[in-house]
């Protein structure tokens, strides 16, 4: 069994998109003892492995692409499920495969998508209680890779990563009224690389993590205008980033492709007004057959809960 996305937390459940022998489940397990709760059956060749979303008694997930009959099927499944007990309450069917994992506000759902041949690039909202699209918007073309919407203060924020003409990665930032679709403004940072999934919100900025060789650079942009207010790199390559509204709790591994061999697993405290580390934790693992990446961590009160590879942990 390997775990394939970043753990959600809630009304005493940890969820995550696991591999079983037959097929890829959404699977529930209780926050304290860790036994199955409920399982919600994917794609028996699930292909993107995006995480689910929680948001009081339901719980939302964006799919895509993924096989059906041995065809690519290259459209993007959004479905509502009851938390509780796992069953289907909606399921809606989007154009072109999702891009990163869905964001929830104000009853409103958020969906990235990313065409699989030209990369073209979509944000759609839709209702979180019908499932039914407020609004879609085309935010680019020739895109390599997409960020998950981030929102702040009523504006939806999405980063996209592409090639220029000159072959020079960047990165372009957009912000839309969420309610609306409205676009607000935009801004490019040039030089970047692999903008990824974890971009998020801290101390009232939209945070975009960087990746060039083996540095991460977190560079934060008002929420307001776009401007950059500061930036910090780091000697490793930060794999994981979730957030409150002083702190980034970072996870990253000694190496991604360990393998058989022993890793060391990273959790970091970042503090956000000092700009440094204010407790890092460190603990060696033993070897896998799996892929040790670590994903995004869930906060859950004063508990942090991570997944690497064929591990899902729990610590204080």
């Amino acid at each position: 069994m390997s775990f394939y996305s970043a753990p959600a937390v809630g009304d005493g459940k940890v969820l995550i998109v696991r591999e079983g022998t037959e097929a890829v489940h959404l699977t529930a397990y209780d926050a304290m003892t860790g036994e199955g709760v409920w399982n919600y059956e994917l794609s028996p060749t699930y292909k993107h492995y995006l995480s689910p979303v929680i948001v009081d008694d339901a719980v939302y997930m964006a799919q895509g692409p993924f096989e059906r009959d041995g065809e690519v099927v290259t459209h993007c499944t959004v479905i509502r499920l009851d938390l509780a007990t796992g069953e289907e309450v909606w399921t809606r069917t989007l154009d072109e495969p999702a891009a990163s994992h869905a964001a929830y506000a104000n009853d409103m759902l958020f969906v990235t998508r990313i065409h699989m041949y030209d990369g073209r690039t979509y944000i759609s909202a839709l209702d979180a209680d019908t499932g039914n699209v407020v609004w879609s918007e085309n935010i680019a073309s020739e895109a390599y890779d997409m960020s998950c919407p981030v929102i702040i203060d009523g504006n939806v924020y999405v980063a996209v990563g592409a090639n220029n003409a000159e072959y020079s990665y960047i990165t372009r930032i957009i912000c839309y009224d969420a309610e609306t679709g409205d676009h607000i403004w935009a801004t490019t940072q040039d030089d970047s690389y692999h903008v990824g999934w974890h971009v998020f919100a801290a101390g009232g900025d939209f945070m975009i993590p960087t990746v060039m060789s083996e540095e991460t650079t977190f560079t934060a942009y008002d929420a307001a205008t776009g401007d950059v207010t500061w930036s910090h790199t780091f000697g490793d390559v930060i794999e994981g980033t979730s957030s409150t509204d002083d702190t980034i709790v970072c996870t990253w591994t000694s190496n991604p492709f360990a393998g058989t061999e022993d890793y060391d697993m990273h959790i970091g405290l970042f503090d956000i007004a000092t700009r440094r580390f204010v407790e890092t934790y460190t603990e060696s693992m033993p070897g896998s057959d799996y892929w040790v990446s670590s994903w995004m961590p869930a906060l859950a009160g004063d508990s942090i809960v991570v997944c690497l590879g064929a591990k899902l942990m729990c610590y204080n």
